[in-house]
């Protein structure tokens, strides 16, 4: 290999770029100053504009810059573009210190889309933004790596102010657009078989994209280069390096998933046909035709997601106790949950099921009723066997469960769905009872305690603290709603024996930031989750309909499903958890370990599975990509991580090894998208 040739494409790709900006007037130092809708910038059209072309001292980087103030308004410049091409956009942009953003949710952008020859639009790439929170009187430089989508003829840079209220200045300067001119044509970061590939098809043809020596002809010549650098590695500079050590272990991975809730259920047995329900489960619980989600967390009765309210032992007319459990009947799970449940498991015969009660029967409670109240003091050895009779039920129809929780949301106390309160002595007491009962009918279901808030450690810790109960505890059952993820590692730490699952956490109106957002925030929690012990990341409701539902009064009305199945259109979307939870679930199998990475700008969590191969979850919440060295067993491999997506790479334990990746990017241009795949090099 030429080492000098190298080094000059590498000063081309990473450093000065040799050809000229494509950009008419990239640094804005032409043209009049003035405010710019009466007197324009040469090269540029602007909409909705009251911004300046200005020379404040400060404020420029060069001479002169521009400055945006008006939402929603900024300047844009067209250029020809090849489809397939890779194209380089930077720029600056920074606050003016005397009347920095503020308030709202202004921010300044830096963005790129890509138009076909009819003008369509054909994708939309952000390449940076600067926010309240940066720092005002700093320049931000943001440079993106973009390629031309198929079928475009027509790229176009925007500069622009967006915000639905507040207010702030923004200033930007040199900004340009460059040709990357690179023998690495796929960007895999690797000159090899594929990119010859590439070239021959482009042979004795003009094309700028594979001209190397820019003289309008793809030959001999562009050969010769290209044969320079055959089989050699580039390294992007200001790469995050992220280490994966499969050598530190943390956790066994149970699976991802949601709750088969009775609207769910109904929603897919009794609305779907036999045939849409069949895709649809494939879709969720096929690791290869879909998602492979691997654990459903099933209320035990009825939940606040229920066409009616019920338990398993709810007693005719007259009758008001049943301490020997002769009424106990799981008849109306039998309708179209259970076979709901059997399909799924047929499906994916690796999913596992949790039981949790929202209440036990009414007549075992002080209150009476299905909300409110605690237990009676009499009847937990018949609690006891409540559980016991459930599993045996479930397993007579062929569904084994792998754990129970003593009661979901111990410290909620709804009156108008199902609810219990519940407190750390109540609690030790029913697992005394239990763990002998499951023991005498030879259960091996785990147990677990508290089932609530990340805002409340001293509960688990009361009940983890009586030695005798603790015996027949597996560990403790975690949800999102309150606190902060970090209360996973607290009891986990001090009961490092007790496992961390956590068993239900919900998107709904109240957190719906939109696909990019939604899609961000569910991948950092997903990683921190993880990354606190978590065995088991279990969304809510599994499918709900367009109006959240379908559901009876009492409890959440504008809780969203894993997907939406419209009632109307019978149309089944995906929401943004869909793609986080699939993320891992598709490229995990049973018995996975998280081990060790490296975690920063892009978040990070790492896995092996049980036949040694490798699994990195990434999310890039930046506004901006960036590139990834993942560093594994003495070798590397790089990649471009678009702003706002996850991505996951999986590869085998072998020496240059071959990695799968998959993309979903907050645009939804990419859906858990197989991309080209990389190979681990020295």
């Amino acid at each position: 290999m030429n080492k000098a040739r190298l080094a000059a494409m590498v000063v081309v790709w990473w450093g000065a770029p040799l050809w000229a900006n494509l950009l008419t007037n990239p640094g804005f130092e032409d043209g009049p100053l003035g405010q710019i809708k009466e007197v324009p910038i040469p090269g540029w059209l602007t909409w909705n504009t009251d911004g300046w072309h200005h020379s404040d001292p400060g404020c420029t980087i060069d001479a002169k810059a521009v400055m945006l103030w008006s939402s929603n308004s900024g300047i844009y410049q067209d250029f020809a573009v090849t489809a397939g091409r890779t194209y380089r956009f930077s720029g600056y942009m920074h606050h003016k210190a005397s009347d920095p953003l503020r308030g709202g949710d202004k921010t300044g952008q830096l963005r790129a889309e890509w138009y076909s020859a009819s003008n369509s639009m054909l994708r939309e790439d952000v390449i940076g933004i600067i926010t309240k929170d940066d720092l005002t009187n700093t320049w931000l430089y943001r440079s993106t790596d973009l390629i031309a989508p198929p079928n475009a003829v027509t790229g176009r840079f925007l500069i622009r102010m967006y915000s639905t209220s507040g207010d702030g200045v923004v200033n930007y300067d040199n900004a340009s657009v460059v040709p990357v001119n690179s023998p690495d044509y796929n960007a895999d970061f690797h000159v090899d078989y594929d990119d010859f590939r590439q070239l021959a098809a482009a042979w004795l043809q003009s094309n700028i994209q594979y001209d190397l020596n820019d003289d309008s002809l793809i030959d001999i010549q562009d050969l010769k280069l290209f044969a320079q650098d055959w089989m050699s590695w580039l390294e992007p500079s200001g790469a995050q390096a992220v280490s994966v050590d499969p050598s530190t272990v943390f956790q066994e991975i149970d699976g991802f998933g949601a709750s088969l809730t009775d609207s769910s259920a109904w929603l897919l047995y009794e609305f779907l046909n036999p045939d849409e329900r069949q895709a649809v489960l494939t879709d969720l619980f096929d690791p290869e035709e879909g998602i492979g989600l691997s654990y459903l967390r099933q209320p035990m009765g009825s939940s606040d997601l229920r066409l009616q309210e019920y338990s398993y032992d709810d007693l005719p007319y007259g009758v008001t106790t049943d301490y020997m459990l002769t009424y106990f009947s799981i008849a109306y799970d039998e309708q179209y949950i259970v076979p709901t449940l059997q399909e799924i498991v047929a499906v994916n015969p690796n999913v596992k099921l949790m039981g949790s009660p929202w209440s036990p029967p009414v007549w075992m409670k002080t209150s009476g009723q299905i909300g409110w109240g605690s237990l009676k003091s009499s009847v937990y050895p018949t609690y006891s066997n409540y559980f016991v009779k459930y599993i045996q039920a479930y397993a007579a129809h062929g569904l084994a469960i792998d754990a129970i929780t003593l009661q979901n949301e111990p410290y909620y106390e709804p009156g108008s769905y199902a609810g219990c309160r519940m407190e750390p002595a109540d609690q030790v007491k029913l697992v005394k009872e239990m763990g002998p009962a499951f023991a005498a009918a030879g259960i091996s279901t785990k147990i677990l305690v508290w089932d609530h808030n990340w805002d409340n450690t001293a509960f688990p810790l009361a009940v983890l603290a009586d030695a005798q109960a603790r015996a027949y505890i597996d560990g403790v059952a975690w949800h999102h709603y309150g606190g902060d993820v970090s209360a996973q590692s607290t009891v986990h730490d001090a009961y490092p024996d007790k496992n961390v699952y956590f068993t239900e956490g919900s998107d709904g109106t109240w957190n719906d930031g939109g696909f990019d957002n939604d899609l961000i925030r569910n991948g950092t929690f997903m990683i921190a989750t993880l990354r606190n012990w978590a065995k088991t990341v279990v969304k809510w409701n599994l499918a709900l309909d367009e109006n959240n539902g379908p559901k009876i009064a009492g409890g959440c009305d504008t809780c969203y499903g894993v997907v939406t199945v419209n009632r109307s259109t019978r149309a089944v979307t995906p929401r943004p958890h869909y793609y986080a939870l699939g993320h891992a679930a598709k490229f995990l199998r049973p018995g996975a370990r998280r081990i060790a990475s490296d975690t920063a700008t892009i978040q990070t969590v790492a896995f092996r599975n049980t036949d040694g191969s490798m699994v990195l979850y990434a999310v890039n919440p930046a506004g901006s990509s960036d590139h990834i060295k993942i560093q594994w067993n003495g070798q590397r491999v790089f990649s471009l991580v678009p702003a706002r997506s996850i991505m996951t790479f999986c590869w085998p334990n072998a020496a240059n090894a071959k990695v799968e990746v998959y993309l979903t990017t907050g645009d939804q241009n990419s859906l858990i998208e197989r991309r080209p795949a990389l190979y681990f090099h020295n």
